[in-house]
Order: structure tokens, then sequence, then C-alpha cells
């Protein structure tokens, strides 16, 4: 997801450091270390993370299921679809990741201030705190599968995306390096580089692979590390 939002938008990127900066500073400030609670505070982070996932989500398609009973179900132009028992199939939740229908005319554009859904955002208000501690699941974004047989590590993934992404941010200006630098033009659903990442793995994901060049925020921006 650091590809994404780290290095393709350099907007985002300065907004979500400056963020986690003034996160850390108030935290520091106060003389503890982070704990759970704070993360609610990484607001535009979230956004940030949230956007990613909806683009290149953890699970494109899953184990397929087999209809229990007949079912009924509206397909193309309104016309009603006949399902006998027993039927296979499965989820395309990459195409509901990036449905206009669902998302807008800019489904295939990364933009982190989108109007999300509390569900979606992990984002509890005085009558749904609980929201904070729930796995985004609804009708149109479920990037980790759905219930009952979802990610059994989602919520320590989030967990951990948030912890890490935000100290990277609050240390660190990234950038693609090496051979992924031409990772920085990819457009969701067309081009040569979302072609070949599509054709060189069994479903429409990222490679695992890329070269990432961190500079030190506080010191020479010439000074550079490799990652």
């Amino acid at each position: 997801q650091t590809r994404i939002f780290g290095t393709k938008i350099p907007l985002c990127q300065r907004r979500a450091r400056a963020e986690c900066v003034a996160v850390y500073e108030q935290i520091e400030k106060n003389g503890k270390d982070i704990e759970y609670d704070d993360l609610s505070k990484f607001v535009f982070l979230r956004r940030c993370i949230t956007e990613s996932l909806r683009l290149w989500n953890v699970a494109m398609i899953v184990f397929s299921r087999v209809s229990s009973a007949p079912e009924r179900v509206t397909g193309l132009n309104n016309q009603q679809v006949e399902i006998p028992k027993g039927t296979r199939f499965n989820f395309w939740y990459y195409g509901q990741h990036h449905s206009r229908d669902l998302w807008g005319e800019d489904a295939l554009i990364f933009n982190p201030d989108r109007e999300f859904k509390n569900h979606e955002l992990q984002r509890g208000d005085h009558t749904e705190p609980e929201l904070v501690a729930f796995t985004p699941v609804t009708e149109r974004f479920h990037p980790f599968s759905m219930p009952r047989r979802d990610c059994l590590g989602k919520n320590f993934a989030f967990l951990e995306m948030r912890l890490l992404i935000s100290r990277l941010l609050q240390n660190f200006h990234i950038e693609l390096a090496g051979p992924t630098r031409e990772d920085a033009n990819v457009q969701v659903g067309t081009g040569e580089v979302y072609t070949r990442w599509a054709k060189s793995s069994d479903g429409l994901v990222q490679p695992e692979k890329m070269m990432l060049q961190l500079i030190p925020v506080k010191n020479d921006p010439l000074k550079r590390s490799s990652l």
C-alpha cells in the first residue's frame, strides 16, 4: 500500500506525514508510548490505507462456494436469473471495489478524500463506538474477504499498517527506486505495467517485490538510504 499513496501521490504523502508527525509529537509530549487508542488519531493515514486497499485489495477472489438452495438474482438489464441448488459460484471483489456504480466516475483513481462510510474507515462515534475495532466489511468494500470465512489476521494487519507506515512517514520521504520506478506510472485497469502485473501473477494483485528509496526528512534530501 505504501507503493500507491506513499510514492505515486506526493501530496498525499506530505499530508499523511504532517498528520503522523503531529500525532507522535503529542504522544511524546504526554510522556507515553503509543497505545491502541491512539491509532484512531491517524485520520488521513487511515483514509489512504482504505483507498489503497480498495484499489489493490488483499483478496481479489476467494474460494468458491456452492449454493445450498435454489436462488433467484437480478442480472444484467434487470433480468431475473435462476440459480439451481448446488451451483458453484464465486465473488469478484475486484469488480465491486472498482465499480463506478458503487464508487462514482472516479472509481479507478486514487482519492483518499472520497466519501467513505464509517464502517469502511473503522471510524465510530458515540452511537457506534464499536466500529473502531471492526474490520471494514460493507456491501461495496471488503478487502479481507467477508464473514464468516474471512481473514483471521485482518485486525492485526490494520494495526500493523498504521504503526509501520506512520513511523516510516514520520521519519522518511518515500520514493520508488531501481527498476520499480516505472511502477509510479501504473494506472489501475489499463496500461503496460498493469497488464504485466496481472499476467505475472495468479490474479490481479501487486507483485511482492519492489524497491523503495527512503530519504530522511530531517537530513539533507540528497542523502538517501535504500530499502
